[in-house]
């Protein structure tokens, strides 16, 4: 791969990145409007971490074999469909 694809690549892996990252600020607001526990925090930011951590080598080894931009984008959509989950679902354990 030639270093203006990388680039563009990267540049646009970093933008996605930073967007979904905007969202995380609102989870201590929806936490106590779902009057949870405050250790839910923890809970929730560990789950997707070692949900993260699950997932990567298995995405990772699937657009090897099918190219990356197909997975770049169905991630992409998913993480969109599940953070308008996390924010309309009122249950605990759907969230998790």
């Amino acid at each position: 791969m030639d270093k203006n694809k990388m680039k563009k690549i990267l540049f646009i892996n970093f933008i996605t990145m930073a967007t979904f990252n905007m969202a995380h600020p609102v989870t201590p607001s929806l936490i106590n409007a779902l009057s949870m526990p405050t250790y839910m925090f923890g809970v929730l930011y560990s789950t997707m971490s070692i949900a993260h951590f699950v997932m990567s080598p298995i995405w990772g080894s699937m657009s090897d074999q099918k190219g990356r931009k197909r997975f770049l984008v169905i991630g992409v959509i998913g993480y969109g469909l599940s953070q308008l989950g996390f924010g309309f679902i009122e249950s605990t354990p759907l969230i998790l």
